[in-house]
């Protein structure tokens, strides 16, 4: 299951969608330093978390 950038609009200020979303800026913020961390693989590490 891919999330396409257009696809992961939020249209409803849900619940989910904001924590995710506060979820995976604090992990940008933290891991900001480390080039190996990109987006998509903080992306993957959330999907797979839930």
């Amino acid at each position: 299951m891919m999330l396409g950038g257009r696809r992961w609009r939020i249209e409803k200020p849900d619940l989910l969608s904001l924590s995710l979303y506060c979820l995976l800026s604090s992990l940008r913020f933290n891991f900001y330093f480390l080039e190996e961390l990109d987006l998509t693989r903080l992306w993957l590490l959330v999907c797979r978390s839930i």
